[in-house]
């Protein structure tokens, strides 16, 4: 009798070892699971962040377009405003023109009219 309590106590003792290694396999099955679904989720934000950087990037690139032709655009005028500025008059040419609009300017220089320069001539062919 003393041996068939020893293989039912090996056996309870299989059945107990089985039992335990049931439930550790279930805890790493769950676990597994968890890390999966975490994985997943990771993947699924990872391809959303990845999408909007793509979206922001894209609309960068557009912005920085835009700006390189605003660039262009205002070297252009530059240019042609540089192209202008050769016509204009210089300082010195001002100051010159302003002397002669002094000098003939009616009010501030003596003018003699016709009639008085005839009357100052018939005045000196008299003398």
């Amino acid at each position: 009798m003393a041996k068939r309590v020893e293989v039912g106590a090996v056996i309870s003792e299989i059945i107990r070892r089985l039992n335990d290694y049931g439930r550790r396999i279930r805890l790493l099955e769950e676990r597994m699971e968890k890390v999966e679904n975490e994985i997943n989720e990771l993947e699924r934000v990872n391809e959303e962040n990845f999408s909007k950087l793509k979206i922001s990037s894209e609309r960068l690139f557009e912005k920085l377009k835009d700006i390189a032709t605003k660039i262009n655009e205002i070297e252009e005028k530059i240019s042609k405003l540089n192209e202008k500025t050769k016509e204009f008059v210089s300082k010195d040419e001002l100051k010159t023109l302003e002397s002669y609009v002094e000098m003939f300017h009616p009010l501030k220089s003596k003018f003699v009219t016709k009639d008085e320069l005839n009357v100052l001539i018939q005045k000196l062919k008299k003398k």
